[in-house]
């Protein structure tokens, strides 16, 4: 249906929460298709909040797969900084959940 002609934000809305899906699910493969179609969407025109929902995924499937275990921490402070500063509460949740199982 997006290839069809849909206004920008059901593209930027529809991405997002497949990535969101695939937290969900722990699905990586689908998560990672929410980034790549947010990102291509975007492409001719990066848009900071885009931005930040794909770091904001692919660092939380990093730390749960445990990739980099150290640099996965460091990033999710930096995002959880960055969503407070701009307000972004919707985005805190899942980041304060992975932080807190950081011991």
């Amino acid at each position: 249906l997006l290839s069809q002609g849909a206004v920008s934000h059901n593209h930027l809305f529809f991405h997002r929460y497949i990535m969101e899906v695939g937290l969900d699910r722990y699905d990586w493969e689908l998560l990672q298709r929410g980034c790549d179609g947010l990102a291509a969407y975007t492409r001719a025109e990066p848009l900071p909040l885009s931005g930040f929902f794909i770091a904001r995924a692919q660092t939380l499937r990093n730390f749960y797969q445990g990739h980099d275990r150290e640099k996965s921490i460091e990033n999710l402070l930096k995002l959880k900084d960055q969503a407070e500063q701009a307000e972004l509460k919707i985005a805190l949740p899942r980041i304060d959940a992975a932080l807190g199982e950081t011991g």
